[in-house]
């Protein structure tokens, strides 16, 4: 990547191609094409800080799910059976009726 410059001075992000002309197997110059790419780095910028602040409200998020998911735990007692273990699956409900019998589920 290289800076242009304008004829007030101002500097400009551009790209360039470089194509030899070749006549009689003889290298007689080249055309070189400059290409202002000022656009195209303002949008990446924009970009990164689009994604920038998508990975914060992801990690954000990802914090508030995990505190969340205690705060159940805690004040609900989920995730552990009567007798203090994990439940092994999930039941449907009309398993889960005949199965108080026997043992919870």
């Amino acid at each position: 990547m290289r800076c242009g410059t304008t004829q007030d001075g101002t500097s400009f992000p551009v790209e360039y191609t470089s194509t030899p002309i070749v006549e009689d197997g003889a290298l007689q110059g080249a055309v070189v094409v400059f290409r202002d790419v000022t656009a195209r780095k303002d949008t990446e910028a924009q970009l990164q800080v689009a994604l920038d602040d998508v990975q914060a409200l992801t990690r954000r998020l990802e914090a508030g799910n995990v505190y969340l998911q205690e705060e159940i735990r805690e004040r609900h007692h989920f995730g552990t059976s009567s007798a203090g273990r994990r439940p092994s699956g999930r039941c449907s409900k009309r398993s889960r009726r005949s199965r108080r019998r026997t043992r919870a589920c």
